[in-house]
């Protein structure tokens, strides 16, 4: 508060304009996050809209993109790739 007291006190006119063009930019912004098709909902639609796709079409990405499972190379991969990490020092 002693901040506010003193730039009052020095420039009054200024700190009320600041306030006042707060004041309107922040029922600016209320009046945007409450119209209609704002981003928030068109957020909340789009993630909604993820979720279903997903939930309805979960068999055929699993299928095409796996269950998420940690890959397990082949045995030739396997051998190949602890030569490879010997030859780098990194074993």
């Amino acid at each position: 508060m002693g901040e506010l007291n003193a730039i009052l006190a020095t420039n009054k006119h200024g700190a009320v304009a600041a306030i006042d063009a707060f004041s309107a930019n922040f029922a600016k912004s209320a009046d945007l996050l409450n119209s209609e098709g704002n981003f928030i909902d068109n957020a909340i639609d789009n993630r909604s809209r993820a979720i279903a796709y997903i939930s309805d079409n979960k068999a055929s990405l699993q299928a095409e993109f796996g269950t998420g499972d940690a890959a397990t190379p082949r045995a030739d991969v396997a051998k190949a790739l602890a030569a490879y990490e010997l030859m780098r020092g990194s074993a």
